[in-house]
C-alpha cells in the first residue's frame, strides 16, 4: 500500500488531514480501518479525517508524492462538485 497525506479545507474551520492511498493488489482495507490503525499507532492527532483511494499518486521529479498537485486536484474536484450542486439547485 502506498499513501500520501495533505490538508484540505475543513467544513467548520481551518484544515483537516486527508489521506490518499493506493491499495496493493488484492488488498481490501477500508477507510475506517486505516483511520483506526493510525489512531491506535500514532494517536488521534495524526489520524486523517478522511481517506480517498486512488489508482496512483502523482510524484515529483524526485520521486516524492506531489502534495501540491494532490491539493490542486482535490480543490478542482471540490469546485466542480460545488458548481454541479449549484446548477442542479437552479433547475
Amino acid at each position: 500500500m502506498t499513501g500520501a497525506g495533505h490538508d484540505v479545507a475543513g467544513k467548520t474551520a481551518g484544515e483537516a488531514a486527508k489521506a490518499v492511498v493506493v491499495r496493493s493488489p488484492g488488498a481490501e482495507v477500508t477507510a475506517e480501518e486505516l483511520i483506526a490503525f493510525v489512531m491506535q499507532n500514532k494517536g488521534p492527532a495524526n489520524a486523517p479525517a478522511s481517506v480517498d483511494f486512488i489508482a496512483s499518486i502523482p510524484l515529483t521529479g524526485l520521486g516524492m508524492p506531489d502534495k501540491k498537485l494532490l491539493r490542486a486536484q482535490y480543490q478542482q474536484n471540490l469546485t466542480l462538485l460545488e458548481v454541479g450542486l449549484r446548477s442542479s439547485r437552479s433547475l
